[in-house]
């Protein structure tokens, strides 16, 4: 017996459930299929002799305890069909008569939907009849006009009925059921038969129900919205490439796109379902890019359907700036990526240059501006992500640096990281000697940025004018700025000396993210001063507060990277698997507070707490170094059989890590695939095909490297 087929929060988008032709929907999100045993069968005969005796003269069985009766069954929503197949057309109507409204909607619908809207005449008379009498109390004056005139003598106008009533006594998951199934027939028999129920209006107010907030069903709700739109648009091309008469794909209404922006915002640690928000909707927007191709804050020369349709988009991004800033917050680089190429076309000259539209304006501080200093900052930290900076760039307006002071430090930033000195050029042409010597036009972190830069360009007379403007200034700087004028000093290895002074002369509170980058220096160089690393570790340990993340995290990868690069990454993967095993040895340390320095202990005893920010980069790293021992082993020309098992059984360690922390598959599997091929790091457009599982990708990676490698 197959009591509950399948669940519909598990469907696999634009495929349908494998279950029996008989199928129906109840209102719990689940579908029924109708085979019963022995004992339900015996219960619904029970319950029918009881139909039997209401219509009767010989037993007092009432309503109420029918009604009881049939809550109590498994399969109460098939309890029309049931009679309709064994033909008691009679008890039928009985049936209909004793029911609550809402059951016989759903037994309708449900039969209507099993039969595939081919009933006989006399069972659809004897069902409509019924329906009509509920109209009038059910629907609103408008809708009972618009029904009567349609040709009832069509099934598939009794259907319309039934939908329209589903929708104003708020059965959404029956009027989704209703539109889902008859789009799935559609696509099999062609559209045309059923455009009294399948038009845009019907599907608006779907969408209307299905958009108001249900904080326990949003999920759900946007994920079915999505479903049946996209089932829409496949039935209305498969229309249009046979039929002469076009009928156009469902564009989302301005207020519904704002209604789904509200739920999806609520529901924003859900990366998945804003990743499909941000999918869908971007699609649906971007069609309509001839209304956006010249992005104006002024209405006065735009129509209604101009105005609706910026408004529109101005949501939308916003929405895509708020989830990729916790994106970035997240260093997760990969979802970024996918999400600016979802709204990249939106970024034209004229968008891109509006210093008074809704997300850029000086009453939010240039709020797109700032979210471009961190996708700047995001991309060119990251060698895979790294070539977009240069597509960012391209249209975005000069002036744009003048006014956003994180961008022009992140521009900076990457001019000095990647040695582009045109750039900087372009960048520090803007200003002037005078304007330099204006306080309030460099903040310390655009003077952090323009001492990188100088030091890099190798112009030190310039980098010692900045150092004695923000003397002579007064400019203090906080710990993230003096970490860049410690990290500016060390791009000069001359400079080292000082910049360890600059360190000695500061407080804990001062220096302590200057405390990593010097550690960094020191591995970069191969100079490890242990006696520095104890002073660094006693200053931290008295002066950082442990729920500092920004520095212990930071001091979590420094000390991984000692160790992939003193003992290899396969000592790495075992303190990693240490540290986040659920029985660790040495947890009972942490609450007398014994937490020695890492460095100066064997790292076959050190045990860390790593935070679900710090595992993606430790996961990385450690990958790299397996990517990197059997590149190294192929360029060789050496036997590399046992570096690319070696890859693969840690390409396939640090997937599941990676999906542990909660990561989307897709980005997982983009972001290590682009460590193999070159090539997909340099088209953006590229992505992994969704039919080929991420093992079957990744060893196709493999064989186009090692063809184009192998001498």
């Amino acid at each position: 017996m197959r009591q509950w087929a399948f669940i519909a929060r598990r469907y696999k988008p634009h495929t349908r459930p494998q279950v029996s032709v008989m199928s129906g929907v109840d209102l719990k999100r689940g579908l029924w299929t109708a085979v019963y045993s022995l004992e339900q069968k015996k219960a619904y005969e029970a319950l029918l002799e009881q139909l039997d005796s209401l219509h009767s003269d010989q037993t007092p069985a009432t309503r109420t305890s029918i009604h009881r009766n049939i809550d109590k069954l498994p399969n109460k929503y098939d309890l029309l069909g049931y009679l309709m197949r064994n033909d008691n057309k009679s008890r039928a109507q009985h049936l209909l008569s004793t029911m609550t409204r809402n059951l016989v909607l759903i037994n309708a619908a449900n039969l209507y939907i099993a039969r595939s809207y081919d009933l006989l005449a006399p069972e659809n008379d004897m069902i409509f009849k019924h329906i009509k009498r509920m109209i009038p109390r059910t629907l609103d004056p408008r809708s009972r006009k618009l029904l009567r005139r349609l040709d009832t003598d069509k099934p598939i106008n009794v259907m319309v009925a039934i939908y329209r009533m589903a929708i104003c006594l708020n059965l959404h998951l029956l009027a989704g059921q209703i539109i889902r199934e008859t789009l799935w027939h559609s696509l099999q028999t062609g559209m045309g038969p059923f455009l009294e129920l399948l038009n845009y209006h019907n599907i608006s107010l779907y969408i209307d129900l299905t958009c108001v907030k249900h904080p326990q069903t949003d999920v759900q709700d946007l994920k079915q919205v999505f479903r049946i739109v996209s089932l829409y648009d496949m039935a209305a091309t498969k229309h249009n490439s046979r039929e002469i008469k076009q009928i156009p794909l469902y564009p989302f209404t301005s207020s519904q796109v704002t209604a789904i922006l509200e739920k999806a915002s609520s529901k924003s640690t859900d990366t998945e379902l804003c990743g499909l928000v941000i999918r869908e909707l971007g699609s649906k927007l971007a069609g309509n890019g001839e209304l956006f191709s010249r992005y104006s804050s002024n209405t006065d020369t735009k129509t209604m359907t101009e105005i609706g349709y910026q408004n529109s988009v101005d949501e939308f991004l916003s929405f895509c700036y708020k989830f990729i800033e916790d994106r970035v917050s997240r260093k997760d680089a990969a979802a970024v990526y996918n999400t600016w190429l979802v709204i990249e076309p939106f970024h034209n000259v004229f968008y891109n240059s509006a210093i008074d539209s809704m997300n850029n304006n000086p009453q939010n501080g240039y709020y797109y501006y700032h979210v471009m200093s961190k996708i700047v900052s995001c991309f060119s930290k990251n060698k895979r992500y790294r070539h977009m900076v240069e597509k960012l760039v391209l249209n975005l307006p000069i002036e744009a640096i003048k006014v956003s002071p994180e961008l022009m430090a992140s521009l900076i930033y990457h001019s000095a990281r990647t040695g582009n000195f045109n750039l900087g050029n372009v960048l520090m042409n803007q200003y002037t000697d005078d304007t330099l010597g204006l306080p309030t036009r460099f903040s310390p972190n655009q003077l952090s940025a323009l001492l990188a830069l100088s030091l890099k360009e190798g112009k030190y007379d310039r980098a010692q004018e900045i150092l004695k403007f923000a003397k002579d200034n007064l400019i203090r700087f906080n710990a993230i700025e003096f970490n860049e004028l410690v990290r500016a000093a060390l791009n000069d290895r001359s400079n080292a000396t000082a910049a360890w002074s600059m360190i000695l002369a500061a407080s804990a509170k001062t220096a302590k993210y200057a405390y990593n980058s010097y550690v960094t220096h020191m591995m970069d160089t191969k100079r490890m001063d242990f006696d520095k690393l104890e002073y660094i570790y006693d200053c931290a340990k008295a002066g950082v507060s442990e729920k500092d993340a920004n520095f212990w995290d930071y001091w979590t990868l420094n000390y991984f990277k000692y160790i992939h690069r003193k003992y290899g990454y396969r000592a790495g993967m075992a303190i990693y698997i240490r540290c986040v095993s659920e029985d660790r040895v040495f947890d009972g340390l942490d609450y007398y507070k014994y937490q020695p320095n890492p460095y100066l202990s064997r790292h076959t005893k050190v045990t860390l707490r790593l935070s679900d920010a710090t595992r993606p980069f430790i996961l990385r790293d450690i990958f790299q170094l397996a990517v990197s021992d059997y590149k190294r082993a192929v360029k060789a020309n050496q036997d590399y059989a046992v570096e690319k098992e070696a890859l693969k059984a840690v390409s396939l360690w640090c997937y599941q890590e990676f999906r542990l922390l909660g990561q989307k598959d897709s980005n997982v599997a983009s972001d290590l695939i682009k460590t193999i091929n070159k090539k997909s790091r340099r088209v953006g457009g590229q992505r992994p095909q969704n039919g080929d599982s991420f093992e079957e990708t990744f060893l196709t990676n493999l064989l186009e490297y090692e063809k184009q490698h192998r001498k």
